[in-house]
């Protein structure tokens, strides 16, 4: 499952949709984003896991690792992902690997960066906003 990665400058967001592995995104839904891309992910590392020896979905994995990096920095033009993409490196790529137990700081690095882009995309960053 390669992810064809097509996107908009931020300047432009009202233009087509974002697609990603043929899923359309929306440039401002950061929670409707992060579901649609949780379940990608989702069903993708949980075939991978509790199938090895299937060759398809480890291919598939192997894809969405890369892919996941490609997100982090398409995120940044298109802050409405940096939501969904914080909460597949927290969910998905937090350790090493499987049959690791060190965590992975590059995700867990990441992931925090995108958190706060994520807060300030939904204007929750103001210090006088009201609680």
């Amino acid at each position: 499952l390669l992810l064809a990665l097509l996107w908009l400058s931020a300047a432009d967001a009202k233009g087509p949709p974002l697609l990603i592995g043929g899923v359309e995104f929306s440039h401002e839904d950061d929670i409707d984003n992060m579901e649609k891309l949780s379940n990608l992910f989702g069903q993708v590392f949980y075939t991978h896991i509790l199938s090895p020896e299937n060759a398809a979905a480890a291919s598939s994995w192997q894809s969405l690792e890369s892919d996941v990096w490609q997100m982090a920095r398409m995120a940044l033009e298109v802050p409405a992902l940096a939501l969904p993409v914080a909460m597949c490196l927290y969910n998905f790529f937090w350790w090493e690997g499987p049959q690791n137990n060190e965590p992975n700081l590059r995700a867990g690095y990441e992931a925090s960066e995108l958190m706060y882009l994520a807060v300030k995309h939904a204007g929750c960053d103001g210090p006088k906003m009201e609680m």
